[in-house]
């Protein structure tokens, strides 16, 4: 079954006006132009894009966008296949059906008061947005809350943190179920790293813990009321069925529908893998 992800990113740092354009996450890196990743912010967020899209009809540049497509697909005729032109050509494309979508799928005034009251919707947009987005067929969606490097102070930090997003991330859930959608709509809740089951220093915080840290999957396929692997008796390292990065990215692609040892593509020349340090899907997850 081919699913739609979903993940909900509980990153160390808070998301800067600049950090899209400057941090590599967002990069595509060793993939092509053509999936190059979109930010939305909140609609409250001045920098955010789309606050204009709803402040007016879209009467953008139709007559330009479509004398550039033209352009550059003469231009891959000409010259052949080029991946960073066919993004390019993507992104004009992409841009205009946003311009015009943006309006009717950023509209939260549309929802119904029982969708506000479930989501908590003064604070919790974002993941509306995404649920929104589900339904409309994005195939994969990233909702990030950033704030949780609690080197001091680590009660205060996350009970914060866990008010911010406990109530969304239940709705969430809820919704996706409601509609039908979250069986084929795999949730990943995660972050790069843990917390240390010690104190760091005197300031009553924890140091960031790579070696033993929680994920938990929901919808697509996923068996849910079990639990894969153990740590130690601290919760330090990962002890009984360890999962490294590489096999949780294969069992994301498994759910997508992918095999990560037979899928490639061509970027630049040359065939690229997702994986290339090993890596099994977690079978257990679906069993």
């Amino acid at each position: 079954m081919r699913c739609t992800l979903i993940i909900l990113s509980l990153l160390a740092g808070a998301l800067s006006a600049a950090e899209p354009l400057l941090n590599p996450a967002w990069k595509v890196s060793r993939i092509t132009g053509a999936e190059t990743v979109y930010i939305i912010r909140g609609t409250g967020d001045r920098n955010n894009p789309i606050r204009r899209a709803l402040a007016k009809p879209f009467t953008g540049p139709v007559l330009f966008v479509r004398f550039r497509l033209r352009y550059d697909a003469a231009s891959i005729d000409t010259l052949g296949p080029q991946n960073e032109l066919e993004a390019r050509i993507r992104s004009y494309e992409l841009a205009f059906h946003m311009q015009t979508a943006a309006p009717e799928l950023f509209d939260l005034k549309k929802e119904t008061a029982a969708t506000r009251k479930l989501y908590g919707l003064d604070k919790a947009e974002t993941r509306n947005m995404a649920q929104r987005m589900v339904e409309r067929g994005v195939r994969f969606v990233q909702v990030r809350v950033g704030g949780w490097d609690a080197h001091g102070n680590i009660k205060a930090n996350h009970t914060r943190q866990c008010t911010r997003t406990d109530q969304p991330i239940a709705a969430l859930l809820t919704d996706l179920r409601q509609r039908g959608l979250l069986k084929c709509t795999l949730v990943v809740w995660g972050g790069e790293f843990g917390r240390t089951p010690t104190m760091e220093g005197r300031a009553n915080g924890r140091d960031h813990s790579p070696a033993g840290y929680t994920s938990w999957l929901s919808g697509g396929g996923a068996k849910g009321g079990q639990t894969i692997g153990a740590t130690d008796p601290i919760g330090y390292v990962a002890t009984e069925r360890p999962v490294s990065v590489p096999d949780f990215h294969a069992t994301l692609l498994h759910t997508l529908g992918l095999d990560a040892h037979r899928l490639s593509y061509r970027h630049h020349g040359r065939e690229e893998k997702p994986i290339v340090f090993g890596g099994n899907a977690v079978k257990e997850v679906f069993a």
